[in-house]
């Protein structure tokens, strides 16, 4: 969108046309401007509109991403197996859920190691949109006392 220069008249005041002027191009130069993080640039056939996002200069991701209604890909794992399930954000182009280990314990009165985790969700662009509370504490093993032979 080009804004056409205003051409004095009888009626305009010289400084104000020169003055628009400068406004018209500061316009023309806004035409290749993109949004970032809090700014939201919005191009119509009426102009332009620059919105700050209140953002606070951050990305914010949504849960839904480009809104996508697909349920999330869960990713999951099975204690003491090697899981060979994958996500792709290229190929699935859904959210994904992946259960990360957060915490591990060793509990001196029982003799057992446990773990917690969160569970991260990433919106179907791939970015981190949310994560849980820990779970409850989930038990790896029982320490076994060593026996002399």
């Amino acid at each position: 969108m080009k804004v056409q220069q205003i051409r004095g008249s009888d009626v305009a005041p010289r400084n104000m046309v020169a003055t628009l002027n400068v406004l018209v191009d500061a316009i023309n130069q806004m035409s290749g401007i993109t949004g970032g993080p809090g700014i939201q640039v919005k191009k119509t056939a009426g102009g332009i509109s620059i919105i700050g996002t209140g953002t606070q200069g951050r990305s914010r991701a949504s849960s839904t991403g480009t809104g996508n209604e697909a349920g999330p890909t869960v990713l999951g794992q099975t204690q003491g197996t090697q899981d060979t399930d994958t996500w792709d954000l290229s190929s699935d182009g859904t959210p994904v859920e992946v259960e990360c280990i957060t915490d591990i314990e060793y509990d001196t009165t029982d003799h057992k190691l446990y773990y917690r985790t969160r569970t991260w969700l990433y919106n179907d662009l791939g970015q981190l949109a949310e994560i849980s509370a820990e779970s409850a504490r989930v038990e790896i093993t029982e320490a076994v006392a060593c026996v002399d032979v």
